[in-house]
């Protein structure tokens, strides 16, 4: 299983769990840090989001010849359909000169979804969608 939590991390090394450690964020405490980056020196699979992510993990120590590059982004050739920009804010009803701010993604503090809220109040000439969950 796959766990993104680095507080769960230590727990699975020490239960001698079979997981994988999904890096989104490493904690910014010194003690919480170095004991994340303990447990992904011990996980049994790392997987890094991005290959600047798994390059920073490798400077942090956690020089593992198994870590894993696996983007969390959606690969939009798989979507099948390419809207003109036009077309889908047509579809969408957003006229064309609205500026328009997107989230698509995890609805995860560690990602900053919590201030949309707060970025949606104070650019009321903004339009704010999110696709998440």
């Amino acid at each position: 299983f796959v766990l993104r939590d680095p507080a769960l991390w230590s727990a699975a090394v020490k239960l001698e769990l079979p997981f994988a450690a999904e890096v989104h964020e490493l904690p910014r405490r010194r003690f919480a840090r170095q004991a994340a980056l303990a447990a992904l020196r011990q996980a049994p699979q790392v997987i890094a989001l991005s290959q600047l992510a798994c390059e920073a993990l490798r400077t942090l120590g956690v020089a593992r010849a198994d870590l894993a590059v696996l983007p969390s982004a959606a690969d939009e050739r798989l979507l099948g359909v390419a809207l003109q920009r036009a077309t889908a804010r047509r579809a969408l009803g957003i006229a064309v000169d609205q500026r328009v701010v997107s989230y698509v993604g995890h609805l995860h503090a560690a990602k900053g979804a919590s201030q949309l809220k707060a970025l949606a109040a104070a650019l009321p000439e903004v339009r704010v969608r999110v696709v998440g969950g």
